[in-house]
């Protein structure tokens, strides 16, 4: 089965519909050997080289050592608290910065890389036809929603750590369409897709702590960069992700293996994630296949879809 799947899931995401995806985000695409290309991945470089010195400076000067999973809980509700739920989560804004993908180099807006997240999650739950789906570590929502607009053949249910997050993606549904802020080349949400992003059901929880939920309650579940904040608590996280889910996983984090070793050592220095999938499969998540996305200016993500063993 997993060959199988693997072979699908690689039939219907290539590097160019990554592309298509991210293209009402790209304000620049230019061959890895331009010279304009060769001047900004040098600036990327300078200002990843800063930030670890600074961090380095953060972590031995000031004693710091990451964040506990209770000051991490304060960073989340103050943020969301603050939050406009009708935003737009996805609206294309903000300054481009330096992407690098497939021998390019991009500027490009940062909300297309959730984007991206999101829909090869939706590819993948089309492959793999669940009936219920479970968001690990939701936000306000923008995943969840997204998908249970597209997809709506399964249950959906996402929770967070933070109260606020829970308030503000209940708030959202009340939004729609302008919640989600997609670009124009998704047209408009109808009626039936609102409905479904008002079924979703949203619960406060931390994910170290699932009590209230069945074993194999849900065929999927998913992260988008939420175990990335989970460091000092991941393997209670996973032991409890491994118990509730039936069939298969999708991990969109800063795996190791996606990253280089300059951003291994900023993802050090920041005492961050920096997990492979060896550590996964150790805790029960055998690879199926992997999809790389643009890597940031400081650090890559990759998609991980894995079955349950």
């Amino acid at each position: 089965m997993t060959e199988s799947l693997a072979s699908q899931i690689a039939n219907i995401i290539n590097k160019d519909e990554i592309l298509s995806i991210l293209s009402p985000y790209i304000d620049a695409d230019l061959p890895a050997n331009d010279p304009q290309a060769k001047k900004w991945l040098r600036q990327r470089r300078n200002g990843i080289i800063h930030l670890i010195f600074n961090n380095i400076k953060k972590r031995y000067a000031q004693n710091i050592r990451g964040r506990t999973h209770a000051e991490v809980k304060v960073h989340y509700e103050t943020n969301y608290a603050k939050l406009n739920a009708g935003g737009g989560y996805y609206t294309p804004r903000g300054k481009p910065v330096t992407y690098t993908y497939n021998n390019h180099v991009l500027k490009m807006q940062g909300d297309g890389l959730h984007l991206a997240m999101a829909e090869i999650i939706l590819r993948v739950l089309r492959v793999i036809n669940p009936d219920s789906v479970c968001d690990v570590g939701c936000g306000f929502g923008q995943s969840s929603a997204f998908l249970g607009a597209y997809y709506p053949y399964a249950a959906f249910n996402a929770f967070d750590l933070s109260h606020n997050a829970i308030k503000k993606a209940n708030e959202a549904k009340t939004y729609g369409a302008k919640a989600l802020g997609l670009p124009d080349t998704y047209g408009q949400l109808n009626a039936q897709q609102l409905q479904r992003i008002n079924a979703i059901n949203y619960f406060q929880s931390s994910a170290s702590d699932l009590s209230a939920i069945d074993d194999n309650a849900f065929d999927v579940i998913y992260s988008t960069a939420s175990l990335e904040q989970m460091c000092t608590i991941l393997p209670e996280v996973l032991s409890e992700l491994h118990r509730v889910t039936k069939r298969y996983a999708i991990f969109c984090e800063p795996f190791w293996e996606a990253n280089t070793p300059l951003e291994r050592v900023f993802l050090w220095s920041q005492n961050y994630f920096r997990q492979d999938m060896a550590y996964m499969e150790h805790h029960g998540f055998k690879l199926v296949t992997m999809i790389d996305l643009p890597v940031k200016p400081t650090f890559a993500y990759s998609v991980m879809i894995a079955e349950i063993i």
